[in-house]
């Protein structure tokens, strides 16, 4: 790769002096070095590098097509669709967003007397652009690109379908994850069976490639298919798709086994709403030990998924039983305050708003729980005869770091009123 660098380097240095004698011969060069410089700078995931080089490409192919717009055109919208590929892997979205709808709408011009030329490039546009619009909460346009992108890709694979098969399984997916984000669940389902079902034909011809691809749709499905109550249909699809992540995990673990993880927690989900808790445990606790030992080389990694983990096995022993009737409220509290700790390291580390917002939400209800824990062990101490004031002195101090005006008004009405507290714990409250 340094070697692959130098040459680069060298190769830029070389058509730049050819290009300031003779500037309409070898300017293109210098934008196709530069371009792929900037590929090389992003497989080695120097982000800042890559698109300065990519903006300097387009740049170059700016003032081109402004000389030969019917030759150029087309290298700006690539040049363009390769920037917001990488603002949007940098979390630059509104950048990115502006990248790929320029870039769309070019393409859109040179479709029309071309389309058999430029439809897959303008598909492609509308995927990467309805990606950005949905990190950015735009869920109904996300929803119109990938719509849009999927027609197209239906087209491309009448006439090709050995090359576009795996086009339209992607549009599809895309579509299915924004049509469940909007609660659009039939829709979604329908998405997902159909992209299973060409993923499933794909991966008898290559398994080696597509099989990752298989397990995932699964996985997805099988959420969907647990958010319209088909429980039985969701633990069939997740257990599926976790025995392919395990086959994928023992040849390689360092890639997989975050999704042995991810679909061993959505599984357990499912198997607690199947009552089904022993297995749940089981599920939900494979799944920490997994992400733990990815913690322990790199302390942020996985983040939104550990504390999700440990929400879901909080909220599982709040179910369970250690004696007759009354839950297992201290342990499920260490696992809310491990929640809570993950969320708090994850706080400063928000990237663009729709992951802010969707970390936001599931972080107050961590919150609550802890708050309510609390307030639960306060009221088992009482019936002990043994007040554990450090329980109410955590709730308050809980609510107060959670900056939830939700959690103060269960608090101001009493919701979670601490029976016969002291007055100055009260007056906390």
């Amino acid at each position: 790769m340094e070697k692959a660098l130098q040459l680069y380097g060298q190769a830029l240095t070389f058509y730049g002096e050819l290009a300031r004698e003779r500037p309409e011969v070898y300017r293109p060069y210098v934008a196709v070095v530069l371009n792929n410089l900037a590929y090389l700078q992003r497989d080695l995931n120097d982000l800042e590098a890559a698109r300065a080089s990519f903006g300097k490409a387009l740049e170059i192919r700016r003032e081109l097509a402004r000389e030969r717009p019917e030759v150029y055109r087309p290298d700006v919208a690539m040049a363009l669709n390769n920037l917001g590929n990488v603002q949007s892997a940098s979390n630059d979205l509104e950048d990115a967003r502006a990248s790929f709808q320029e870039a769309l709408g070019i393409y859109r011009e040179l479709a029309r007397p071309q389309p058999e030329v430029y439809r897959r490039e303008l598909a492609v546009t509308l995927n990467n652009l309805g990606n950005v619009q949905c990190e950015l909460n735009a869920l109904e346009a996300g929803r119109a690109s990938f719509s849009e992108a999927l027609a197209m890709c239906r087209e491309l694979a009448q006439q090709r379908p050995e090359v576009h098969r795996p086009d339209v399984a992607m549009a599809l997916n895309s579509l299915g994850t924004v049509q469940h984000d909007l609660r659009e669940l039939e829709s979604a389902r329908a998405s997902f069976e159909e992209a299973l079902a060409i993923r499933r034909e794909l991966a008898r011809e290559r398994p080696e490639v597509y099989r990752p691809y298989v397990a995932m749709t699964l996985n997805t499905l099988g959420a969907v298919q647990c958010d319209l109550n088909a429980l039985e249909a969701a633990r069939a699809s997740i257990e599926q798709g976790l025995t392919i992540c395990r086959e994928l995990a023992r040849q390689r673990p360092e890639v997989y086994r975050p999704y042995v993880a991810m679909t061993l927690n959505t599984l357990g989900a499912v198997q607690c709403d199947l009552n089904a808790l022993e297995a749940a445990r089981a599920s939900f606790e494979e799944a920490n030990d997994l992400y733990d030992a990815d913690a322990a080389k790199n302390r942020f990694a996985h983040l939104v998924e550990r504390m999700r983990c440990r929400d879901n096995l909080g909220r599982l022993l709040l179910r369970e039983s250690s004696a007759p009737g009354k839950p297992d409220y201290a342990l499920a509290r260490g696992k809310f305050r491990q929640a809570r700790a993950i969320f708090e390291q994850f706080r400063a580390r928000f990237v663009n708003p729709g992951e802010r917002k969707r970390v936001l939400r599931e972080a107050v209800g961590i919150y609550e729980r802890l708050l309510q824990t609390c307030v639960d062990l306060w009221d088992v101490s009482l019936a002990d005869n043994k007040p554990d004031y450090r329980a109410l002195r955590e709730a308050v101090e809980v609510a107060e770091a959670s900056r939830s005006r939700h959690l103060i008004d269960l608090l101001a009405h009493e919701a979670l009123d601490p029976r016969f507290a002291p007055a100055h714990l009260a007056e906390d409250f």
